[in-house]
């Protein structure tokens, strides 16, 4: 079996629990990394496919919650010159204001950790200003 390669994935901290060591600073909009083993050949997508498969039970206890995305999954993902285009497909509804903004930082944060990739530009069903009217 070949070795696996360890990255990191985001999710955010349940805002309605500041006294969670997991929330530092009470900014909404803080994500939280844990670790998660990807095949080290062609790390990005599985990579993106952890973090829409949220956190475990477990990462769930200590006050980490998925970014709501359940009905999105990883349409294309072209990593060329330094950017990473990533296009999700699928049905979400936002349960806020602040998710597609987190959905959004939560990926730029797990593509921005590979050494391929400077820039990250994300789009859900082709719109790169997903959720402005959520």
């Amino acid at each position: 079996m070949a070795d696996l390669k360890r990255v990191n994935v985001y999710f955010w901290v349940l805002e309605n629990a500041p006294e969670n060591p997991l929330f530092p600073d009470g900014n909404p909009l803080t994500l939280f990394p844990v670790s998660r083993q990807v095949n080290p050949a062609a790390p990005a997508r599985p990579s993106l496919q952890a973090l829409l498969d949220g956190p475990t039970p477990g990462e769930q206890g200590f006050g980490l919650n998925d970014l709501s995305v359940g009905g999105l999954s990883i349409g294309t993902l072209d990593i060329v010159s330094g950017t990473a285009t990533v296009d999700f497909v699928g049905s979400v509804s936002w349960p806020g204001t602040l998710s597609p903004g987190r959905f959004r930082m939560a990926v730029e944060g797990t593509l921005l950790q590979f050494a391929s990739v400077q820039q990250v530009q994300v789009s859900v069903n082709g719109d790169e200003d997903f959720g402005s009217n959520a």
